[in-house]
């Protein structure tokens, strides 16, 4: 299955149904995204502790899901890993969406 923001290319979904199945579950938040930041894929918790559905999020950029402190924070965070290429595993982020 493929997923498409309003107005980006469609994007490939990156986790096996399998595997979705297992994320869902999970009671912390998981997010992928693409090389633009747009989210690829998020599991049940993260989309409730953003507020949004999860279909909500297919597509889009980290600020248009999130408010603008939280999603400076994140895309930080994302674009100084994609620059160095060093996971930041456990990244906790501290701030208001639309629900907490």
């Amino acid at each position: 299955p493929s997923v498409e923001g309003p107005t980006a290319p469609p994007i490939e979904d990156p986790v096996a149904p399998p595997f979705q199945q297992a994320l869902s579950g999970l009671p912390f938040g998981v997010a992928l995204h693409d090389a633009s930041l747009r989210y690829v894929y998020v599991n049940d918790a993260l989309a409730a502790i953003n507020g949004h559905a999860v279909a909500a999020h297919a597509g889009r950029a980290v600020e248009d899901i999130l408010p603008a402190p939280v999603a400076a924070e994140v895309r930080a965070l994302l674009t100084t890993a994609l620059e160095t290429g060093v996971a930041v595993p456990r990244v906790r982020v501290r701030g208001r969406t639309m629900h907490d």
